[in-house]
């Protein structure tokens, strides 16, 4: 199981448009308070519809730790991913 990344390296076609896609992320996730400890994902998924982003599903999938996933792309067709750790792996 991976623990940490150092860094992760995008190539983008439109700097400025990357730039404003990922920093919406940094800027506006709702803490994990807000989150709640087994909705968390839902309350991503419905915060980040109401900002334009189409995900894949229309609901999250299962893991196979318990958690659930859900993919979506980014501004350049990058596959994204939410994942909400299942009991196992808190």
């Amino acid at each position: 199981m991976i623990k940490k990344i150092e860094h992760v390296a995008l190539i983008v076609s439109d700097m400025d448009r990357s730039i404003a896609f990922y920093s919406f992320w940094v800027q506006g996730t709702p803490s994990r308070s807000e989150r709640g400890a087994r909705d968390g994902v839902f309350v991503l998924i419905a915060h980040y519809k109401a900002k334009g982003i189409v995900f894949n599903t229309e609901e999250p999938k299962p893991t196979l730790e318990g958690g659930r996933m859900i993919l979506f792309y980014g501004p350049d067709r990058e596959l994204l991913q939410f994942v909400e750790p299942g009991q196992r792996e808190r």
